[in-house]
């Protein structure tokens, strides 16, 4: 525009990126001798938004759940997934991860204890008994790290 007149151009139009995902991790629940369900909330930011979680012995992680889609929306919602698999009185990290077109977020590194399960022991017969020693035998399921040894003698006390 000038003192000479008007002039318009055509008329074009851009698309704003969404927000990154908020995204938070909770605690785990349901937590047994192999398995644990994990648990977090995610605020989409109006996109639809990919949740997984992140999970391992340490906070390097390792392991992935399978994934959640998060439809778009503007207010956060529940996320979870059980795994299993896992070890036996073993201490997991994991957190919460969130993908949209704004970008990536991660929730917080939350750890669980898997619970303990005793050992399993079934005593099998002596083998290759002679005058001077014989083979003890036994079948173990350790359930962890475990320590095994036989007791001997010649009464049950």
């Amino acid at each position: 525009m000038n003192s000479a007149g008007a002039n318009y151009s055509a008329n074009q139009t851009f698309t704003t990126l969404p927000l990154p995902p908020t995204v938070t991790t909770t605690a785990a629940s349901g937590i047994g001798s192999s398995s644990a369900t994990l648990n977090g909330t995610v605020h989409p930011q109006n996109a639809t938004t990919t949740v997984y979680f992140q999970y391992g012995l340490n906070t390097s992680y390792g392991s992935f759940s399978t994934t959640n889609t998060v439809a778009a929306g503007g207010a956060a919602v529940p996320v979870n997934r059980t795994i299993s698999g896992l070890l036996p009185g073993a201490l997991y990290h994991f957190r919460t991860v969130a993908i949209n077109n704004g970008g990536t977020n991660f929730g917080a590194d939350l750890t669980f204890t898997i619970t303990a399960v005793a050992p399993t022991a079934t005593t099998l017969a002596a083998t290759s008994v002679s005058a001077s020693g014989a083979s003890l035998n036994a079948s173990i399921n350790p359930n962890g790290t475990t320590t095994v040894y036989f007791e001997y003698g010649p009464t049950t006390a």
